[in-house]
């Protein structure tokens, strides 16, 4: 056995902690990273603000310079350990008419709160919708006029793939531009500055205060191969804080098919089943693949952007207990996907199976993501998941499965129209 003891203190990571086939232990003698004794390292993604004034004292907005290395912006900020809430407007905003490109704003009469298309950047605004299990999060291309909304594809075109109310049909707000600044909590970065602009909670202190803004994707990056798993690693007693997921920034979005599994690029075909056979998955901020053997164990999960912990294909008799998953995004846990190699395997190495999720407080999950679980297993076998505290999730603690039995040859007789993919 190897004991590599990490110290206490912040480390902040440029590039994802990888590890592969060659950094493997043994069975009886795995390489365990843990803390220090009676110490508490921190693993971050994180860059810290600092450098805040006062801009504008009537709506109380602070201001920071930071530099980004992306062209596409991070997505949250964390103040004194809280997530912050992107600028927004609020709820099912008024005078927005549906149209094939988007959106025509078109005021009538009333005296509620009129919130014109009138924005300096308008391809960092994001229309959220939000309807019974599907969250979805289109970007604006261009606004033509003060009033037509053109948003961005394949997003838009892919989030209208799927039949009412299953589509973008309902306009749940808009999201991340400067002009909707107006509430404690609130934030905007903008992309071409790359000035931050805050507004203070009660009680917080912008010269004293923590301001953390995620700019990694991935902590973790564990991946073997079908001849070579990673593997007999342990990780145990650390902490995994502040990562981001870039994606549904871009002209793909966040067009949901189920439970964080969501379509990209073009060419998918209209249905009336409510899925389709080609959706890609949310990444894992701490991600493993083809990895065998591996103890995930008293360790913090927290502040992350995408899935909290992820093991992908080929997982096999890999341990997941005594956690905590805390604010995520996404969902806190997966185990397995759904594409074809896991639901079809050709090899024994491509299976996920034997894998257990034990002992963990799983909570606050869905953030950004409302339609994601607390722990979502895909197509595996012999899962074991036991004794799990889950709370305070959006949509459901424990989804299992996907696609109503489409990607078996007898289908789902339950559901009309649904045909083997």
């Amino acid at each position: 056995t190897i004991n590599v003891n990490i110290k206490g203190g912040t480390y902040l990571l440029t590039s994802p902690l990888t590890f592969t086939s060659q950094d493997s232990g043994a069975p009886g003698a795995p390489v365990i990273y843990q803390a220090a004794p009676g110490e508490t390292p921190i693993i971050s993604g994180a860059q810290q603000v600092t450098g805040w004034t006062l801009q504008d004292a009537g709506l109380n907005i602070w201001q920071a310079q930071v530099s980004v290395d992306t062209t596409t912006m991070p997505r949250q900020l964390y103040v004194n350990g809280t997530r912050a809430t992107r600028a927004r407007t609020v709820d099912y905003p008024n005078y927005y008419i549906p149209t094939d490109t988007g959106y025509l704003y078109l005021y009538l009469i009333g005296s509620d709160p009129q919130i014109p298309p009138i924005w300096e950047n308008p391809t960092a605004v994001e229309a959220v919708t939000a309807t019974q299990w599907k969250m979805m999060r289109c970007p604006v291309a261009e606004v033509i006029d003060d009033s037509d909304v053109i948003m961005q594809t394949p997003c838009w075109t892919n989030a209208n793939v799927f039949p009412e109310p299953w589509n973008f049909q309902l306009l749940s707000w808009l999201e991340n531009a400067y002009e909707f600044l107006d509430q404690p909590g609130e934030w905007y970065l903008n992309p071409s500055t790359q000035i931050l602009s805050y507004i203070p909670l009660e009680g917080q202190d912008m010269a004293t205060a923590d301001v953390e803004l995620p700019v990694l994707e991935t902590l973790v990056d564990a991946s073997g191969d079908t001849s070579l798993p990673v593997s007999y690693i342990n990780f145990e007693g650390l902490t995994f804080s502040y990562a981001t997921w870039l994606s549904p920034s871009t002209s793909e979005g966040y067009a949901l098919d189920q439970s964080g599994f969501h379509l990209i690029g073009s060419d998918h075909s209209a249905n009336t089943i409510g899925h389709d056979p080609n959706d890609v998955g949310i990444p894992g901020n701490l991600s493993f693949a083809y990895a065998q053997n591996i103890v995930f164990e008293n360790n913090t999960v927290s502040h992350m952007g995408g899935i909290g912990l992820h093991f992908g294909t080929g997982s096999q008799s890999n341990q997941i207990l005594n956690n905590t998953f805390s604010d995520i995004s996404a969902a806190g846990i997966q185990v397995g996907g759904i594409s074809t190699e896991d639901s079809h395997p050709t090899s024994d190495s491509q299976f996920t199976r034997d894998n257990t999720i034990s002992n963990n407080l799983v909570e606050y999950t869905g953030q950004e993501y409302w339609d994601a679980p607390g722990i979502y297993i895909g197509f595996t076998s012999q899962s074991l998941v036991e004794h799990n505290d889950i709370q305070h999730v959006p949509w459901t603690g424990i989804a299992i499965g996907w696609g109503w039995g489409l990607r078996d040859p007898d289908g789902f007789p339950g559901l009309p129209h649904a045909t083997f993919f």
